[in-house]
C-alpha cells in the first residue's frame, strides 16, 4: 500500500520541482525514487498477505513482485526521457508525471482486492496514456494514435463496467475474495458467464490479444517511441497481472467455462501477429506485432497455470520487458539521429556503435527465443506447462509461429550488420542510453543463465 502512496506523491512532487525551476533533475530524481520504492516494497511487504482500506487493496507476494518489476522498468524508461523530450524541455515535468500516474494505475491493477479498485486502476492508466500517445502535437500519426486509443479504450471501458455490474448482480459483492467464496457454491448461469466474458475481454484489450488487438500496431507506431515502450512493457505486464489475479481468485472455480475461448484467442493472436510481422519495415511496428505475439505466450502461461504460483508468468514477463527496454533504448537513439525508425536506418550501427548494436542483438535474440537467453527459457517453460495440461496442439502451433518469427527478428540483426559507405551518421549516444540498453541486456542474460533462482521467488 505504501508503494502506491509513494508513487502518487512522486507524481505530484515532480510538478512542484517544475515550479521551482528544477526540471533538469526530474528524470534522474524520479528514477532513483522508483528504484528505492521497489526495494522498500520488497523489504516491507514480502512476507505480508493482507488487505487494506476495507479490502480495496490486496498485498501478497504476487502483488509485491509484479509491482516491483513495474517500478524498476518504469525507472529505466524514465531515464531515457531527458534526451527524448529535449525539444520540449519546459514540459518534461508534464511527461514524467504522466508516466508516473500511468505507473500508479498499473500498480493498482496488480494489487486490487475489489473490482472497483481494478476499474480505477485501469482508468488512471488509460487517461494518462491517452494524453501521452497524442503528446507529439507536430505529428499527425501521434494525434491519430491518441484518438484511436481513446475511442477504443472508452468503448472497452463499457465492457469492463458492464462485466463488473453483471458480476455484482450475480454475487452481490465487489470484493474479489467474497466473490470467489460465493461462486464456489453457485451454479453458473447466463449472466455470470456473460459477466466473466466481458471482464476478460476488457483486460485482453489492454493486453492486445487478438481479435482485440487492431488498435495496437497503429497506436504503438504513431505514439512517441518512449510512450510505445511504456505501453509494450508496463501496460502489458499490468494487464496480465490483473488477468492472473482475476482468473486465480475471482474466476478460479469457473475458469473452465472460459478456457476454450481463451485458447482460440491465443491461436488467433499467434497467427495474426507473426504473419503480420513478416511484412513490416518499421522497427516500432515489428516490435508492436512482436509484443502481440508475446502476449499470446503470456496468456498461455495463465491458461496452463495451476494457480499455485505465478512463477512462469513472472519469469516470462521479466525476460520480455527487459529485452524491450534494451531494444527501445537503441530505437529511441536511432530514431532521434535518423528521424525515422525504418529498419534501414539501423544499417551500419554495429560498426559505428558496437556497444548499442550488441545490446540490441541480445534483446532481439531473446525475443526470438534463442538460447541461453531469458526468452528461450521463458518460452520453454510456457510450452512445458501447456503440454502438461494436454494442450499439445497449442504448443505445436506456438513453436511453429516462433520459428516464423525468427525471420523478422533476424531482419533487424542483418540490417545492423550491413556496412555503409562513408560515415554511418551515428554520433556518440548519450551515456544514459547505453547504460539502460546494457542493463536490459545483462538482465536478459542473467535470467537465461540462472533461471532457477528467479523461478523460486514464490
Amino acid at each position: 500500500m505504501g508503494t502506491i502512496i509513494i508513487t502518487t506523491i512522486l507524481g505530484l512532487l515532480i510538478m512542484v520541482l517544475d515550479m521551482l525551476k528544477m526540471r533538469k533533475i526530474i528524470p534522474l530524481f524520479s528514477s532513483i525514487i522508483l528504484i528505492c520504492t521497489a526495494f522498500f516494497n520488497v523489504y516491507s511487504y514480502w512476507k505480508i498477505d493482507a488487505t487494506f482500506y476495507h479490502g480495496m487493496i490486496a498485498i501478497n507476494q504476487f502483488s509485491v513482485i509484479f509491482s516491483s518489476l513495474l517500478l524498476v522498468i518504469s525507472a529505466l524508461l524514465i531515464l531515457l526521457s531527458d534526451k527524448f523530450f529535449e525539444r520540449e524541455a519546459t514540459k518534461i515535468s508534464d511527461y514524467v508525471s504522466l508516466f508516473i500516474f500511468t505507473l500508479v494505475g498499473a500498480l493498482l491493477m496488480v494489487s486490487y482486492g475489489n473490482m472497483a479498485t481494478l476499474f480505477v486502476g485501469i482508468e488512471i492508466l488509460s487517461m494518462s496514456l491517452y494524453v501521452l500517445a497524442a503528446s507529439n502535437r507536430r505529428s499527425l500519426a501521434s494525434n491519430e494514435a491518441g484518438l484511436k486509443y481513446f475511442l477504443m479504450g472508452a468503448f472497452m471501458t463499457g465492457f469492463l463496467l458492464l462485466g463488473i455490474t453483471l458480476l455484482y448482480g450475480v454475487t452481490g459483492s465487489f470484493d474479489i475474495y467474497q466473490i470467489q467464496e460465493i461462486l464456489i457454491t453457485k451454479a453458473p448461469d447466463t449472466l455470470l458467464i456473460i459477466g466473466m466474458l466481458l471482464l476478460s475481454i476488457a483486460l485482453l484489450f489492454k493486453a492486445s490479444i487478438a481479435p482485440f488487438h487492431f488498435w495496437a500496431p497503429d497506436v504503438y507506431t504513431g505514439a512517441p517511441s518512449l510512450v510505445t515502450a511504456f505501453m509494450i512493457t508496463v501496460v502489458k505486464v499490468a494487464a496480465f497481472g490483473a488477468l492472473y489475479r482475476l482468473f486465480s481468485v475471482v474466476f478460479l472455480v469457473k475458469i473452465t467455462y472460459l478456457e476454450p475461448l481463451l485458447v482460440f484467442f491465443i491461436i488467433m493472436t499467434l497467427l495474426i501477429s507473426n504473419f503480420s510481422g513478416l511484412l513490416q519495415t518499421s522497427l516500432k511496428r515489428i516490435l508492436a506485432f512482436s509484443g502481440i505475439s508475446h502476449a499470446a505466450f503470456l496468456l498461455m502461461a495463465i491458461v496452463s497455470s495451476n494457480f499455485d504460483t505465478p512463477n512462469t508468468l513472472f519469469y516470462y514477463s521479466a525476460g520480455y520487458v527487459f529485452a524491450n527496454v534494451a531494444a527501445f533504448a537503441v530505437i529511441i537513439y536511432v530514431s532521434h539521429v535518423k528521424g525515422n525508425d525504418h529498419i534501414d536506418a539501423f544499417k551500419g550501427l554495429l560498426y559505428a556503435r558496437p556497444g548499442l548494436a550488441i545490446a540490441m542483438m541480445i534483446a532481439v535474440l531473446s525475443m526470438a527465443g534463442i538460447p541461453p537467453l531469458a526468452g528461450f527459457i521463458g518460452k520453454y517453460l510456457v510450452l512445458l506447462d501447456t503440454i502438461s495440461v494436454q494442450y499439445t496442439y497449442l504448443a505445436l502451433i506456438a513453436i511453429l509461429m516462433s520459428i516464423i518469427a525468427i525471420y523478422y527478428y533476424f531482419k533487424i540483426i542483418i540490417s545492423m550488420t550491413k556496412k555503409v559507405e562513408g560515415d554511418a551518421g551515428f554520433p556518440c549516444p548519450p551515456l544514459m542510453y547505453s547504460i539502460v540498453a546494457w542493463i536490459g541486456a545483462i538482465v536478459v542474460i542473467i535470467l537465461g543463465v540462472t533461471p532457477k533462482y528467479f523461478l523460486g521467488l514464490f
